[in-house]
């Protein structure tokens, strides 16, 4: 609403009204400043002015008191001509500079302005002068849209405001696009007939487009498929959830019930209790779904019949297993799929294998897998043909094969070559229970993301080293120009038989992890020793720069001779980052800086860890495109 405002009207009602919505939004962070803004601006309308006499002459413009700051200290309140409630207008330092009579003309222009305030909000209680329009826009602003789950009341910002008075109750009432998410629990405990608040949504949506969620047992079919019988025609987002196994079955006659599928873009099928005898299929011929870009099915599976033009991604969730033959209708009813998505899925290897060709999915350039094992990911992988995938998702990888084994026919293609890794392989993972194994690879639009825990009792150590030689089996190393490395273990020869599969690297991060209560640098030293072993041998011709962390810089002549032997052999670093966690003399650190120029262009001392990885800390002005070598979902 763009306009200018005169200042806060001083008026009890209005300052009532004030402080009761401010109450009403505490706690609503994201909308509470914007919508008291937007309250303070409404209740200090700007009138339309009439036309006013300063110094003899005749003026139809605005005044220029309009839009001023008001300053308590300067403040004047103007007598009012006569008797009102209305609010008192203020006057502060943003007048004119007074001219010939200037007390003259600062009591006339605000006589005239008050005047036709006072015409304005004459007769309107300051909580009704906010058009109706306007707080609709503001009442969705306080309830965002969002998908229903079934467990968080999304109305409870607008119970809120409903109670500040009757003429908000009626406005938010009547508006229907603030009832579009309805989720309706038909269980014979329950019904339609008890006294819930969704049960009033379907009524207070009128004809708006509405997120439905039903989940029903199967005595309550009759009233589920008369909802879906009336209101199916305006389902933009359906979700259908059976609690009991005897109602999986009438699923099929549900998504019969929706008399317009046309408006539906997002279906979930859910049956939250797996069944013993395996993952139920559901053999449904419903409408044509012109509009379906998400189909999801949770633990339960259906294929429609008809064309999906606009289905973009399938996710399955618990489906135990998955036949793969039974995904090769999407490749021709799916034209534009772009997302396949499996959680805690398990595949049958016997059909697999007995498969006649292989599927391929032209366009799908996402795959996610999560809570899955090894195993099957190298059977899905081995049997799905994806010539556009950029970006593969692994998390929570079960690696159910031996240690360093390759569980893959071949490393990973994607569209577009890897780059940059990252590699965290600590002792202790925070916020997350067990060890785990963390592998980022990015490229310009590709990206593989490979989230792993050993099975069983194994020693970690030798676990962890194993797969890190066996990353170049995963995916294409040889294109990698940036390798971070956050280790809880270092071998010499971990880093050198790794350095064989990256030829081009330039830039390399290393760090040692610990937990944090072990002072025993014990490990850093065993890092710094590879490090110089890796620069002895002379891999990696082309590295460039060397980002370290070191506990104390006690570490850090065992890498000199062998920076000296590399500059020796014209293969001079660029770039030298040090961090340190230990705090240590300004002596000391000139003494180290100027003994590493020899062989270094350029050293940085005591960085902090985060500045350890930014490719601006690369200081190279000649060759930009090589300095920003790590991305920031690296970070």
């Amino acid at each position: 609403m763009g306009g200018t405002y005169i200042g806060f009207l001083q008026h009890d009602s209005a300052k009532h009204c004030y402080l009761l919505v401010h109450a009403c939004l505490r706690g609503y962070s994201t909308t509470h400043s914007a919508f008291c803004h937007l309250l303070l601006s409404i209740m200090s309308p700007v009138p339309t002015y009439t036309p006013y006499k300063l110094n003899g002459v005749v003026s139809t413009d605005v005044p220029p008191l309009i839009g001023g700051t008001i300053s308590r200290s300067s403040r004047k309140t103007v007598p009012s001509p006569s008797p009102s409630d209305c609010a008192t207008a203020t006057v502060d330092s943003c007048m004119p500079p007074p001219e010939g009579t200037g007390v003259i003309a600062r009591r006339v222009l605000a006589q005239a302005l008050r005047q036709n305030i006072d015409m304005t909000l004459a007769g309107v209680a300051p909580i009704n002068r906010i058009p109706s329009e306007l707080l609709c826009v503001v009442f969705e602003h306080v309830r965002q849209p969002r998908c229903t789950k079934g467990t968080i009341d999304p109305y409870m910002p607008l119970v809120n405001i409903m109670l500040v008075c009757r003429e908000w109750y009626h406005i938010a009432r009547e508006h229907a696009a603030l009832w579009t998410d309805v989720a309706l629990e038909l269980t014979p405990k329950r019904g339609l007939t008890a006294p819930r608040w969704d049960a009033h949504l379907l009524e207070w949506s009128k004809a708006a487009p509405i997120d439905l969620r039903l989940e029903f047992s199967y005595p309550m079919i009759a009233q589920c498929e008369e909802i879906l019988l009336r209101h199916g025609g305006r389902v933009r987002r359906l979700e259908l959830s059976t609690v009991c196994v005897a109602s999986v079955h009438e699923l099929p006659r549900m998504l019969r019930a929706l008399t317009s599928p046309s408006y539906l873009s997002h279906l979930t099928l859910s049956l939250p209790n797996p069944m013993e005898m395996g993952t139920p299929r559901v053999r449904a011929d419903p409408e044509p779904m012109p509009s379906l870009q998400v189909l999801v099915l949770d633990r339960v599976v259906w294929l429609p019949s008809h064309p999906l033009p606009a289905l973009t991604e399938v996710r399955m969730v618990g489906v135990q297993p998955v036949h793969i033959e039974s995904l090769s209708p999407l490749i021709s009813l799916a034209p534009n799929l772009t997302t396949l998505q499996f959680t805690a899925c398990t595949l049958d290897c016997c059909r697999t294998q007995l498969a006649s060709s292989h599927l391929i999915f032209p366009r799908v350039c996402i795959l996610a897998l999560t809570r899955t094992s090894a195993s099957i990911m190298k059977d899905l992988l081995a049997w799905l043909v994806l010539p556009m995938l950029e970006d593969l998702q692994v998390d929570q990888l079960s690696l159910d094969v031996d240690p360093g084994q390759s569980f893959l026919p071949h490393p990973l293609a994607l569209r577009d070559p890897v780059m940059h890794l990252d590699v965290l392989a600590p002792t202790f993972f925070q916020g997350r229970s067990g060890k785990r194994l963390s592998v980022i690879a990015e490229g310009k639009r590709s990206k593989i993301t490979f989230d792993a825990t050993p099975r069983g009792e194994t020693e970690w150590d030798d676990w962890a080293r194993s797969w890190i030689l066996a990353i170049p089996t995963i995916l294409p190393t040889h294109t990698l120009t940036s390798c971070r490395l956050q280790l809880s273990f270092w071998a010499r020869e971990t880093l050198t038989k790794f350095a064989i599969h990256v030829p081009n690297l330039q830039h390399l991060v290393v760090q040692s992890l610990e937990e944090r209560q072990a002072a025993s640098p014990s490990m850093a030293v065993m890092m710094v020793e590879a490090l110089s072993t890796l620069l002895r041998r002379g891999f990696c011709p082309g590295l460039v720069s060397i980002g370290i962390h070191l506990h104390s810089t006690s570490c850090l002549p065992g890498l000199f001779g062998a920076l000296a032997e590399r500059a020796e052999t014209g293969r001079r670093l660029r770039n030298l980052l040090v961090c340190t966690a230990a705090q240590y003399q300004a002596a000391e650190e000139r003494t180290f800086t100027e003994h590493l120029l020899r062989y270094v262009d350029v050293v940085e001392m005591r960085c902090i860890p985060e500045r350890l990885w930014p490719g601006e800390n690369i200081h190279d002005a000649s060759d930009t495109a090589e300095t920003d070598y790590f991305s920031p979902g690296m970070l």
